[in-house]
């Protein structure tokens, strides 16, 4: 997880790592409140096979690799701004609001 972070911020993309001891289901769906666009689930499979599955909002599941992410992602995001995230990237490290 760290190194597709760390590929996203390389060419711009904020990258979020929820590392919290939650399910998966409970940290996409978190996701999905939250309007993020893009969620990609790393696991034992895609590291095996070395393909991410990518959840993108609107749109559904895919499965694709790295590089065809970073394409993608490339293409929408241009002629936006990019701005680096201000928080800890790992989630479990934020400040939490009751």
């Amino acid at each position: 997880a760290e190194r597709v972070a760390d590929e996203l911020e390389k060419i711009g993309v904020r990258a979020d790592i929820d590392d919290r001891d939650e399910s998966v289901a409970r940290r996409i769906r978190d996701a999905e409140v939250k309007w993020i666009p893009y969620v990609v689930v790393i696991g034992k499979r895609e590291v095996e096979s070395g393909r991410l599955s990518v959840r993108i909002r609107g749109l559904g599941q895919r499965e694709m690799a790295l590089e065809e992410l970073k394409e993608q992602l490339l293409r929408e995001l241009e002629g936006y701004p990019r701005v680096p995230s201000t928080l800890p990237r790992r989630v479990s490290l934020r400040p939490k609001y009751r």
